[in-house]
């Protein structure tokens, strides 16, 4: 019997051993290499990423409601920020100094933490009805926060005392515990980005991009788009703001939103692309570039007995480099098989954090291909006979195995959930 007992014991812990083991492994998220230039950071998607002012420490959302934050150089992870009993996703994060960050969720919950000491502070909102929180941009000088919201709203917080606390209204006639801008966008508000610490810009589903005056409210511009923003970034020299879009990628002069360059797909009825996430290196010198893109394939219907078209997601991952005249070269680009939702550099230049639907990982950017895998994707050369009359022009992945749980195709995919 003690014999038995002290098995026990042992088993007992070699088990908690190795789950403490695994729990530590996968928090500090180095796994063992895919292939040359990339590593797993996270066996989950990054919904978002940033680097701290300094650039040593880098916050990264994950689909487990939390936000881990990582040592730069090593990427261990040194804190998890995790608000108890909340199960809702964090859509962006930010820093407001290196000690301090704000994250947004998609209850409309802001939230801002500080490092030093753990302390919080919160805004809940009034109502649960189109409330998420879908970007957070924090002013240079730190003093003031912007948030975009679902129901087409944008609201400016002040971080006084390390509390969060809702601007005063700048429009008669409206609440004086939030600032709304009453011009606003129409629809889903999915960027903002500071200009300066007065000014700010915003994309929305309304198809446009807006420029404001924070202290005024006003609306001083509106720059009408073919297209949905939900990136924007401005470059460290101050000169060019790169916006991703539904439409591509654009490259415009920080003052006057005139475009120097643009990056787009060319009409194509099988593809479809849109940027959900775009960066700038440390040097001002790239962009990189995470995308949402679908092409026309097909998935076998046990059915019908044949092959039936449907739209295949995959995500790319592009680097550009942008020269003094804001002229835009492809230098590098992959495919994946996952949705890219979050891209950002690594303050060193020369790594890139890219977050997919199922994992998180870094890649050394001289490590990857300078034009995309062609066998990702190939032609296929027979049709089943009962499909070979609809004349469509079909595109395998070579995952086949994966399209069974496609649905049939009803139009290109162009909306991001």
């Amino acid at each position: 019997m003690e014999v038995m007992t002290r098995s026990k014991i042992i088993d007992s812990f070699f088990i908690v051993l190795f789950l403490f083991t695994g729990i530590q492994q996968t928090i500090k998220g180095m796994e063992s290499q895919e292939k040359e230039g990339s590593e797993t950071l996270a066996k989950e998607g990054a919904l978002t990423s940033a680097r701290s002012p300094n650039g040593k420490l880098i916050a990264v959302s994950l689909k487990s409601f939390i936000v881990a934050i990582y040592n730069a150089d090593n990427m261990n992870c040194l804190k998890i920020l995790n608000k108890k009993n909340h199960n809702y996703l964090c859509l962006s994060v930010a820093w407001l100094n290196n000690n301090e960050i704000v994250s947004v969720y998609a209850d409309g919950i802001v939230c801002l933490w500080n490092l030093d000491n753990n302390t919080t502070s919160e805004i809940i909102p009034n109502s649960q009805e189109d409330c998420r929180a879908n970007s957070v941009a924090c002013s240079p000088n730190g003093n003031l926060v912007a948030v975009g919201f679902e129901d087409a709203n944008i609201g400016i917080y002040s971080t006084k005392n390390g509390k969060l606390l809702l601007l005063k209204t700048l429009k008669e006639g409206w609440e004086d515990d939030v600032v709304f801008f009453e011009k606003g966008h129409t629809d889903v508000v999915h960027s903002v980005a500071w200009l300066n610490n007065k000014s700010i810009v915003s994309g929305s589903d309304d198809h446009t991009i807006r420029l404001w005056d924070v202290n005024s409210g006003k609306l001083l511009r509106t720059l009408k788009e073919q297209g949905t923003t939900f990136s924007i970034s401005c470059s460290p020299n101050g000169k060019y703001i790169a916006f991703g879009s539904s439409e591509g990628i654009a490259i415009r002069n920080i003052v006057t939103l005139n475009v120097y360059d643009q990056y787009t797909l060319a009409d194509d009825d099988e593809k479809s692309e849109m940027v959900l996430s775009v960066t700038w290196s440390p040097d001002g010198k790239r962009i990189d570039a995470g995308y949402e893109a679908s092409y026309l394939g097909t998935y076998y219907d046990k059915k019908q007995n044949c092959r039936m078209p449907c739209d295949i997601l995959h995500g790319i991952v592009r680097i550009f480099d942008v020269d003094d005249k804001g002229k835009l070269s492809l230098v590098k680009e992959e495919y994946t098989d996952g949705i890219v939702e979050s891209i950002g550099w690594l303050l060193d230049g020369k790594r890139i954090l890219i977050g997919t639907e199922e994992k998180t990982t870094i890649k050394t950017v001289s490590e990857m291909s300078s034009k995309g895998d062609d066998t990702f994707f190939t032609k296929s050369e027979t049709l089943n006979a009962d499909c070979q009359s609809n004349g469509n022009n079909v595109i395998e992945h070579k995952m086949f195995e994966k399209l069974k749980k496609l649905k049939p195709r009803k139009g290109i995919h162009g909306g991001h959930d």
